[in-house]
């Protein structure tokens, strides 16, 4: 999953960057929303990981702000 080289967070830090409490990110790992790399006993979120869901949030947020402001002017 994680390509050569890139940079790897631990679960606290990947929770920050996201926004999220590290509880939250841990059971999204355990459900597979979020891809890890096993590092020994510890498990490190690939950079990749956090742009692809901050990506998938961006979208989601702008495409539904897009659907409230044509539904709004049909009003």
């Amino acid at each position: 999953m994680a390509k050569q080289g890139q940079k790897l967070l631990r679960v606290g830090a990947a929770a920050h960057e996201l926004g999220l409490h590290p509880m939250t990110v841990r059971r999204w790992i355990k459900a597979g929303r979020i891809g890890v790399v096993q590092v020994g006993r510890e498990v490190r979120v690939p950079r990749s990981e956090i742009e692809r869901i901050v990506g998938s949030i961006d979208g989601r947020v702008s495409g539904q702000g897009q659907k409230d402001i044509v539904r709004n002017k049909a009003l």
